[in-house]
């Protein structure tokens, strides 16, 4: 099995982009590339591809959204979500993980950690225990087709298989008669939307047999592997520190 890890970014989290990729050279192993996926008006700086090899792809954006989107997300936060669920068209593995450039690995970790008994781990929780989701309910739903009951977005590093993947492509393309996912964003207007959450419910309604469900959220090596920074807090002198910490222990 061919794993690679895959990371959508944009210039703006290139700040935080070379401390997630120390992380990975410093801790990762049995995976192939590190694939990234960015704008084309700002490349990669060069100095990156010193810390690890990349397999970069430079996607423009598509063309402005003529229609208001939720405070605090904008035409690339809603491309970066499609691009994530469309990984498969930027490398051939057969499994992914996926990784924000604002996170960092803390420990050893292989395609390996995310599994068990041969299943793809995919923690969840209900939307009544993740109050500070419930926004993203009503797209899922929408999205879906159905009224879901879980929020599937609950762990940090989130695991794809290409099969499985392009089965749920297909799917929803299929069930709203549009070629592309990107698609269904423009013919319903969604001006907000989680990628995590409608994978994560797909794989739970559809009792997805390469996937474990899981709920025991407390037992998530991820929580333990990875440190989440989150980029829209700004990176100050002591995040920095932190991040020099973690590469030096």
């Amino acid at each position: 099995m061919v794993s690679d890890i895959f990371i959508k970014t944009c210039y703006k989290d290139y700040v935080w982009l070379d401390g997630c990729l120390s992380s990975i050279k410093k801790y990762a192993s049995g995976f192939r590339d590190v694939v990234v996926v960015t704008e084309p008006d700002h490349e990669i700086p060069r100095n990156f591809f010193d810390i690890i090899p990349l397999k970069v792809h430079y996607v423009q954006l598509p063309a402005k959204l003529d229609y208001p989107v939720a405070a605090g997300v904008g035409l690339g936060y809603l491309w970066q979500q499609n691009i994530k669920l469309n990984w498969f068209n930027y490398t051939d593995a057969d499994f992914v993980i996926i990784v924000d450039s604002d996170e960092m690995f803390l420990a050893p970790f292989s395609p390996e950690s995310f599994y068990q008994d041969d299943k793809i781990n995919w923690w969840v929780r209900t939307w009544a225990d993740a109050p500070t989701c419930g926004f993203h309910k009503d797209n899922t739903d929408l999205i879906l087709g159905v009224n879901t009951e879980y929020e599937t977005m609950a762990c940090p590093v989130f695991s794809f298989d290409r099969e499985t993947t392009i089965q749920f492509i297909d799917f929803l393309c299929k069930k709203h008669d549009v070629n592309t996912l990107w698609d269904i964003v423009l013919k319903y207007r969604i001006d907000h939307m989680s990628e995590f959450n409608i994978f994560g419910n797909y794989l739970v309604i559809n009792n997805i047999e390469k996937y474990k469900i899981r709920f025991d959220i407390g037992n998530s090596l991820n929580f333990q592997i990875v440190r989440v920074f989150w980029s829209w807090g700004g990176l100050n002198l002591d995040l920095v520190n932190e991040r020099k910490r973690i590469l030096d222990s």
